[in-house]
């Protein structure tokens, strides 16, 4: 949002040519000239003039105004330019108002965002690392079954050098063990004295296996006499084997083999799968939206003082808001499946108006969440308004020749429609009125009134309408008729009257007027959001919008 100026520049929001801006208010060339020097940079809120006030600070950097005013006033009422970089602030931590409450955030812009991102990711992937070098370490220190093909595994485990590789190898040992082996080797523990067993005795020796023994004898082979029978023997040095006693190997199943197997291979395919799905998960979590702080330097409202009657300051703060005005018109149709289900309405058909009239009853209600507001520290604030429209046709006071009077709440207010021949030669169009003393009741109960009045009456129509508003007749000889119609609207035509009830609810804490939510315990709101909040809802949004609309009302 551009800044505002304060004096006859800022008046010319909706101009888009200084020399129009000027002439339009009346002021001179040195008038406005004067007026293009900003004021040091200052509170804005002890600084008032023509009565009306700027409820922020003047920005540090004023907009380039002396080089090109016209175009830079145009800039500011442009409602497609984006704003400058100025107008958020980056790499400074706020608090995020979402729908399951504030979150903690800092903005950056996009390329720092890409950065920050891509950092998290490689983060992840040492964190993973990091996590898998110590479950190896912890199993392998641990390892209190000496198994052999236990430390085989542990070792294909030692050696992976990722997560990724360890499930190749240790898959490929749990498929060797799926199925009990072919062939296994006798275990040394069964036989201490390392003797074979007698459960299968050697066949006797033949003759040719007596010859073959007695060809490959050794030729270091000795005959020893034996003192006892004289005979020679013949002796072969053995080779030394193993002492199988202390074989530190323990028998194991081939079964718990492959279960041992089967379970690192999935803590490490576990490991592998976190590592690359949360390398690009935890990024995108972290990413909250294109959502940045404003700069309080930047944004402006106009506020306008406390018992300000000036028409001239009117039409000031009316020219301040048109823009917002327009914003938020093209926002009802562009956000119209996130917006609209949160409205309900209602109509209803009443009795007849005197048995020919139709009567119409409309209930609207709609809330608004802190997320909406998008306050900081304001996530919990809520207000819900509900309302009710009926068509009026009581008020009419008198229909003169070249209008209709109306008399609304009891006289407390006379409006007329001119039905002269340049007045029905423009488009229908609404006034938007309230009584006077709408805004003490606002403040004591929450309750507002105000009618809206249809500028209707004897406009051309080229079809018959029904509606209340716009129903027709056949038109009359004179005046002459535009696109050859053969209607016009008639006249009398109702007046709408509605109420309005506002709540407001912070946390637990309920409040009838949006003045009695500075007076809350434990508010968190700053004070000068809550006066912004004071000036733009303490009437009914459906006047202020009609009447700054105009005929798009």
């Amino acid at each position: 949002m551009q800044p505002l100026l304060p004096g006859p520049a800022a008046n010319c929001i909706s101009c888009l040519a200084a020399d129009n801006c000027r002439q339009l208010f009346g002021i001179s060339e040195a008038q406005w000239a004067e007026s293009l020097s900003i004021p040091p940079e200052a509170p804005i809120e002890d600084w008032a003039q023509n009565g009306w006030q700027l409820a922020r600070t003047r920005p540090k950097t004023p907009p380039d105004l002396n080089q090109n005013p016209a175009a830079a006033l145009a800039k500011m009422s442009d409602l497609n330019v984006p704003p400058t970089k100025h107008s958020f602030m980056l790499l400074t931590p706020f608090h995020m108002p979402t729908p399951d409450g504030e979150r903690w955030a800092i903005a950056f812009s996009a390329r720092e965002g890409v950065l920050v991102s891509s950092a998290i990711s490689v983060a992840m992937g040492l964190i993973f690392t990091l996590l898998w070098n110590i479950f190896i370490f912890f199993t392998v220190m641990f390892q209190n079954r000496p198994f052999r093909r236990r430390y085989a595994a542990l070792i294909t485990l030692w050696n992976s050098n990722d997560p990724f590789s360890a499930f190749k190898e240790m898959a490929l040992y749990t498929w060797h063990y799926f199925s009990p082996p072919k062939e296994q080797r006798q275990s040394p523990g069964d036989h201490p004295t390392g003797k074979p067993k007698e459960d299968n005795p050697a066949p006797p020796p033949t003759a040719e296996t007596k010859k073959t023994a007695t060809e490959t004898t050794s030729p270091t082979s000795k005959e020893t006499e034996s003192p006892e029978t004289g005979s020679a023997q013949s002796t072969t040095p053995q080779p030394s084997g193993p002492d199988h006693t202390k074989y530190p190997f323990r028998p194991s199943s081939w079964k718990r083999d492959c279960a041992y197997g089967l379970l690192l291979t999935l803590i490490a395919l576990i490991v592998y799968g976190g590592d690359k799905a949360l390398g690009v998960v935890v990024p995108g979590l972290v990413v909250l939206g294109a959502v940045a702080p404003a700069d309080p330097d930047s944004v402006y409202y106009p506020v306008p003082s406390e018992g300000d009657v000036d028409p001239a300051g009117n039409l000031r703060n009316f020219g301040l808001k048109a823009p917002a005005v327009m914003r938020a018109l093209g926002s009802v149709e562009a956000a119209g499946p996130t917006i609209r289900p949160k409205i309900q309405m209602t109509t209803t058909t009443l009795k007849p108006w005197n048995g020919t009239e139709p009567m119409h009853n409309v209930t609207y209600s709609y809330s608004v969440s802190g997320l909406d507001f998008g306050l900081q520290r304001g996530s919990i604030i809520n207000l819900q308004v509900n309302g009710t429209c009926v068509t009026e046709y009581g008020w009419l006071l008198e229909e003169r020749p070249a209008a209709d009077l109306y008399s609304l709440w009891d006289n407390k207010l006379n409006f007329s429609i001119p039905i002269d021949n340049v007045s029905i030669a423009d488009a229908p169009k609404a006034s938007f009125l309230m009584p006077a003393d709408a805004g003490p009741q606002y403040v004591k109960t929450g309750n507002m009134t105000f009618a809206v009045v249809i500028w209707s009456a004897h406009r051309a129509s080229i079809s018959m309408g029904s509606n209340p508003w716009y129903a027709t007749e056949t038109r009359g000889p004179a005046p002459r008729a535009p696109y050859q119609a053969g209607f016009w609207i008639k006249r009398r035509r109702p007046v709408l009257s509605c109420w309005q009830k506002d709540t407001w609810t912070y946390g637990d804490q309920t409040v009838n007027s949006v003045f009695d939510l500075k007076r809350l315990p434990g508010i968190q709101i700053e004070q000068i959001l809550l006066k912004v909040l004071e000036a733009a809802l303490s009437v009914p949004l459906i006047v202020k919008l009609g009447n700054a609309s105009g005929d798009s009302a």
